[in-house]
């Protein structure tokens, strides 16, 4: 009998015995490429000339799009523990028998391969977050809300300053050099301030996370928390549904192959990846609508999203079906499987903002090579707005190094990413005989900090900080070498002439393609991030990189004009 143990901590298989690592025993996964494959699959089928998309439509909007990201996700979840258990399953000749922490994990077992599952359940200590905190966030957005109401008033009666609807993240809240007033918004912030002279801003701020309302509670921004639309929505929007508009052929979505390599997947798909599908394009439908009443409201004549994803749509296509000006730039790194941005659909015209913002050329060629919704006239290549601020404070110079070697790791948010790249870092540590200073900067989605102390303490790690947070530039500038999994730190980290290291793991293995773009080292165990984190300590190995190619295809130009170029094309 070979025994699968898979967790946050392990993934290992048990044969006579002896513990194997699982990736080196059946080898690494693309998941993202079968993940985004099957969905494909899934959604260019018909049933009754109906597509997936077709089948909840309300005044010819596809409701599926807003919520193919999340599905998405748990798609990418699920054959990611399916092609595990194949592979296993095809290298063995024996019973196999699972163990594990991944909900995942148990229903692909029990209910796709009938494998004797135990699961396992791991204390998760997260401390709650204060009510005081979110009462305090929620009191000073009334107060912005009503000062915007005020402006309002007052500028409709001059006919002075249209308004400006602007959705921007928490999460793109960041400690700044030289900026005073705290945290600045340093995705939007720029832009946002510029576009002040000309327009009456209503900036709603959207807290994906509970664990950054410190941040919120500590920024220079005048926003409004989206709490207070999403808490409208559950008072109001029921009433505004038309139901005559209303197309529901949701019946028609059990009669979809759900076959993916010889595996019948409907049943798990129905009841767990698209469980309740219905309520979620509800719950789309109604912010929908609760945009349109925003737009309507204020007469707002235009409006910038950051990023195009479930609820930054639904926001694009309530203004573009309103004949608002609708602009979005992009949030994160965009490749082949992005489902927010990859999208083909028979729905372009409302579902895609009549402006996008990218960072460079490889993008633009991207979006418009793998979808039918972006074309060469609704791009603008301007450039990554947060280079503005490594301009703007000098962090480009050049520093010479002196000392012991200082790293600087940035780790990420999901559980079974961070903690086994954690561990292959902190085993390297271990064997390496050199000085070195090491700074944990924990991304505002990661709440593990026991987690790190724990193993700093296990592993006897010497002259190591842990932080929540922190200036994320000048944490850059003072380190000698970035490691990651595949952090956009690194990215900045080469424009300040920084060496990175990227941990490849078999879930996620390069997804930001850095390693393959030449921009950082990739390492799979931590034999091979000792080698490279002694070279680079010897200073023997620098990065087969032009650099100025790489910023060409996917930054254009780093010399702190991208906010005037956005700012350039919104008033234009």
């Amino acid at each position: 009998m070979v025994k699968l143990i898979y967790t946050a901590q392990k993934k290992e298989l048990i044969i006579d015995g002896k513990s194997i690592e699982l990736f080196e025993y059946i080898g690494n996964i693309k998941v993202e490429e079968e993940a985004f494959k099957y969905l494909t699959y899934l959604e260019n089928q018909k049933v009754n000339g109906l597509k997936l998309e077709d089948m909840y439509l309300y005044d010819n909007i596809p409701l599926y799009i807003f919520n193919r990201p999340t599905i998405y996700r748990k798609l990418n979840g699920l054959v990611f523990c399916i092609i595990i258990i194949k592979k296993t399953q095809d290298k063995i000749n024996e019973e196999l028998t699972v163990k594990t922490d991944d909900d995942f994990m148990e229903k692909v077992c029990l209910e796709i391969f009938n494998l004797k599952c135990e699961k396992v359940y791991t204390e998760k200590n997260v401390e709650a977050v204060s009510k005081v905190k979110l009462f305090r966030r929620l009191t000073r957005g009334i107060k912005n809300y009503c000062r915007f109401i005020f402006k309002y008033a007052i500028l409709k009666k001059k006919n002075d300053k249209s308004t400006f609807l602007v959705i921007s993240h928490a999460l793109d809240l960041n400690l700044v050099k030289g900026n005073s007033m705290g945290y600045c918004d340093t995705q939007l912030g720029m832009v946002i301030e510029e576009l002040k002279a000309n327009y009456n801003i209503l900036n709603f701020q959207l807290l994906n996370n509970k664990y950054v309302i410190d941040k919120t509670l500590n920024c220079n921004e005048d926003f409004v928390p989206f709490e207070l639309l999403v808490f409208y929505k559950k008072l109001k929007a029921r009433k505004f549904v038309d139901n005559n508009l209303l197309v529901d052929n949701l019946s028609y979505l059990e009669k979809l192959d759900f076959h993916f390599h010889e595996l019948d997947l409907k049943s798990i798909l129905l009841d767990f990846v698209m469980k309740d599908l219905r309520k979620s394009y509800i719950s789309y439908l109604h912010e929908f609508l609760v945009a349109e009443k925003l737009i309507n409201k204020f007469k707002i004549k235009k409006c910038l999203i950051a990023g195009e994803g479930d609820r930054g749509r639904c926001f694009i296509a309530a203004g573009n079906k309103l004949n608002v000006d609708t602009y979005a730039i992009q949030h994160g790194i965009i490749n082949e499987t992005s489902s927010p941005y990859i999208i083909n659909s028979n729905y372009k015209a409302v579902l895609v903002a009549k402006n996008t913002f990218v960072w460079g050329e490889k993008y633009k060629e991207l979006l418009i090579g793998h979808t039918n919704i972006y074309k060469k006239e609704n791009i603008n290549v301007v450039g990554q707005v947060r280079t503005d601020h490594l301009v703007q404070n000098g962090y480009l110079k050049s520093s010479k190094r002196s000392g012991p070697l200082k790293i600087f790791y940035a780790t990420q948010h999901f559980r079974d990413l961070l903690e086994p790249a954690t561990l292959m870092l902190f085993k390297a540590l271990t064997l390496m005989k050199e000085d070195y200073e090491l700074i944990i900067k924990l991304h505002p989605g990661d709440l593990c900090f026991e987690f790190y102390e724990d193993m700093v303490e296990k592993f006897h790690i010497k002259n190591c900080k842990v932080m929540k947070d922190g200036d994320l530039y000048e944490l850059i500038k003072w380190s000698d070498l970035i490691i990651s999994v595949h952090s956009t730190v690194v990215v900045e980290a080469a424009l300040m002439n920084k060496p990175s290291i990227c941990i490849l793991l078999p879930k996620y293995n390069d997804a930001g393609g850095f390693v393959k773009d030449g921009l950082s080292f990739g390492v799979k165990d931590e034999n091979e991030l000792l080698a490279y984190m002694v070279k680079i300590n010897l200073e023997h190995i620098t990065l087969n990189l032009n650099i100025q190619n790489y910023i060409q295809e996917n930054f254009y130009m780093v010399d702190g004009k991208v906010t005037k170029r956005i700012v350039d094309i919104i008033e234009n």
